[in-house]
């Protein structure tokens, strides 16, 4: 399982290397630069909640609660607060690479479900590793929007960012298996 954890904190790191970039080419204006027609606030919102959620995981101990994140607006209107909170974000995936023990042997994320009587939080077991390849997948959603309100802007993005790895990893073979064919 300790390769399937490295491995998907790799690919995290990937997608948080797209983040950075993002918020290195942006001035701030841009960045805080709201997109209501669009329905998605601005860059700096999208990538405050990305990263809220990696605090989220990190800062667990055994109980992953995405939705009482922490919304440090500072993230979202200063490319500096984003590449402060980045930094420490990167450092935490780093350590979890060698010192990650799960906490009292379970962890669990807490879930809002409508249609529970109870209207309390729902606990549902879940991994490290569950959770890095949905911060993944959450991530990649995320900065596909942010590839969206940056061409809004008139700013083109990477072609690598917001697309998934799945996708990505189908074009390398399709470009491969066709290279070879005319080859």
């Amino acid at each position: 399982m300790e390769d399937v954890r490295r491995e998907l904190i790799d690919e995290n790191l990937r997608l948080l290397g797209q983040v950075q970039m993002i918020i290195l080419r942006l001035p701030a204006s841009l960045y805080r630069q709201q997109h209501a027609q669009l329905g998605s606030g601005s860059i700096g919102q999208q990538v405050r909640h990305v990263l809220n959620h990696y605090e989220t995981l990190l800062q667990a101990d055994g109980d992953v609660d995405y939705e009482s994140r922490t919304r440090d607006v500072r993230v979202e209107s200063s490319p500096d607060a984003g590449l402060d909170c980045l930094e420490g974000i990167v450092r935490g995936l780093l350590d979890l690479r060698t010192t990650y023990r799960q906490p009292g042997g379970c962890l669990q994320v807490l879930e809002s479900l409508e249609g529970v009587e109870d209207l309390s939080r729902v606990p549902l077991a879940t991994s490290l590793e569950r959770e890095l390849s949905f911060l993944a997948s959450h991530t990649t959603h995320h900065l596909a929007i942010v590839r969206i309100l940056a061409a809004a802007q008139g700013v083109a993005l990477s072609d690598e960012v917001g697309v998934a790895k799945a996708t990505r990893l189908y074009h390398e073979a399709t470009e491969a298996s066709q290279s070879f064919a005319k080859g």
